[in-house]
């Protein structure tokens, strides 16, 4: 007999150690593995991309369409990725969707980091002029300004990021039917969700910036093998930090999923099924 099978998150599940495991585990699928493959294809493009000259016409169209393709294949395989990572079972998606929603919030994503954007908040004029205020001189210096005022910018723009991520990828795994919407949006209400992906990428942003500025006196092959060594590194700890904040955005979802009222949806398939079970044959009645 096939039964319709309803899971449900429990208060041990719903707790934050118990959801940092569960993404943890979510490390080890196969999609971690595609999204590292996606990254290191998509800088080998784009450095090929950059070696392309742009003195002719004909250099510029294979330019452009090689740009074009580019980021139409990303846009692709990252939605297909996105896919992976949420896991909502059998429902099938037209990547296509995915990737022109992908697309739409990189547009709304450049729209609002560019309004943020209008005072300069990185201008050197503006840190020069605040260090000559005598109640700021004495307490930072020019270059303190320029630090502040850039991880200010950091952050603004890391905050934008992980709004539209629960959006993108519950969009990209819904096809932006049902009420995709709404569970994304239950995320922004949750301080771990963002306390987590947050931390994330402050801690992968500190370790690659302490790595690029670790420049000890060595000899040249020690300086080349340190080189691989940091470049390893930064690569590892920022594929991870990311991997991790997708599998940390997809297990919010998938409880976001099971805890709204309706949802999960039975499909048309298994209702009918269920329905034919439970009510009796024609010989059962006669049986009766």
């Amino acid at each position: 007999m096939t039964q319709v099978q309803i899971r449900t998150v429990t208060a041990a599940l719903a707790t934050a150690g118990a959801r940092v495991r569960r993404a943890a585990r979510g490390l080890r699928l196969p999609w971690a593995m595609l999204e590292a493959l996606l990254l290191a294809v998509s800088a080998a493009v784009v450095a090929l991309w950059l070696e392309i000259p742009d003195r002719t016409v004909a250099e510029m169209t294979v330019s452009f369409s090689v740009a074009t393709s580019g980021v139409l294949a990303f846009l692709w395989a990252q939605s297909y990725i996105l896919r992976l990572v949420r896991r909502r079972g059998g429902e099938r998606v037209a990547l296509w969707k995915g990737a022109l929603l992908l697309a739409g919030l990189v547009v709304l994503y450049t729209v609002v980091t560019t309004i943020f954007d209008v005072g300069e908040m990185r201008d050197v004029r503006r840190a020069a002029w605040w260090s000559l205020e005598p109640r700021v001189n004495s307490l930072v210096s020019e270059d303190a300004l320029l630090l502040v005022q850039g991880a200010l910018w950091s952050t603004l723009r890391g905050l934008v990021l992980t709004a539209l991520l629960p959006f993108a990828m519950e969009g990209v795994a819904t096809g932006m039917r049902g009420r995709w919407v709404r569970r994304a949006g239950w995320l922004l209400l949750e301080p771990t969700y963002w306390a987590v992906v947050l931390g994330r990428a402050a801690a992968g942003t500190l370790v690659t910036q302490g790595l690029l500025a670790f420049r000890p006196h060595i000899g040249m092959l020690a300086e080349v093998l340190l080189t691989v060594f940091k470049v390893l590194m930064i690569v590892v700890v920022d594929v991870g930090a990311l991997c991790f904040a997708l599998s940390w955005t997809g297990t919010f979802l998938r409880d976001a999923q099971l805890l709204m009222p309706g949802v999960p949806r039975v499909t048309r398939m298994q209702r009918r099924v269920a329905g034919r079970e439970a009510r009796p044959s024609s010989g059962r009645r006669r049986r009766r």
